[in-house]
């Protein structure tokens, strides 16, 4: 990465993302959306127990998401998205019983808590190729791991609740016709789910 030509914090984030999901990937935790300046992912059980009930601007619906983003320094974040207001409390909820995490930040749409600082910025990139970045964000990944796992573990607590919302009309709609017409859900994808008659 070049020390010399200027970049904005979104190109930054941008040109290690495929490094980061790399170790996203690595780590068995599951990449989410691409949206430009911030990497997002969840992990296996969150995607599994979270209800895909959240805003239809977000291509799956999700709920919640983690995100790493850059202002001066790598941080890592977690985001109560926009959608079901039952999803957000619970959410809101689980999140507000982690004594070490601080006020979130929040508006009428988001509610974003900072998890980590990784004191980690543009200098520390500088003239490194791939193979060195990824050495210097792996460093970081056992911090990264223990505020992921504190806050899984902390909303599974509510996980029969939140199982029990329901999707996204999107989502609802094709289990709800899945059900009438008897036919059995096969396989995921992230938009839209595969079936066929139920044997």
């Amino acid at each position: 990465m070049s020390k010399n030509k200027k970049i904005t914090n979104a190109d930054f984030i941008d040109g290690i993302k495929p490094i980061f999901q790399e170790i996203i990937s690595e780590s068995g935790w599951i990449a989410g959306p691409t949206n430009k300046g911030t990497i997002l992912f969840t992990t296996p059980l969150l995607n599994k127990y979270l209800p895909k009930n959240g805003s239809k601007n977000w291509l799956n619906h999700e709920s919640f998401t983690f995100s790493i983003f850059y202002d001066k320094n790598i941080y890592l974040i977690s985001k109560i998205l926009p959608g079901n207001s039952n999803t957000r409390k619970i959410l809101s909820g689980a999140l507000s019983n982690i004594k070490s995490l601080k006020q979130p930040k929040t508006n009428q749409v988001w509610v974003n808590h900072i998890l980590l600082n990784t004191n980690l910025s543009i200098s520390d990139f500088a003239n490194k190729n791939k193979s060195q970045i990824k050495t210097i964000l792996k460093n970081n990944l056992q911090k990264i791991t223990a505020e992921v796992n504190k806050v899984e573990a902390a909303i599974l607590m509510h996980k029969k609740e939140l199982k029990n919302l329901l999707p996204h009309p999107d989502t609802y709609y094709i289990l709800h016709r899945a059900q009438k017409l008897k036919l059995r859900i096969i396989k995921t994808k992230p938009a839209i789910r595969e079936l066929t008659t139920a044997a």
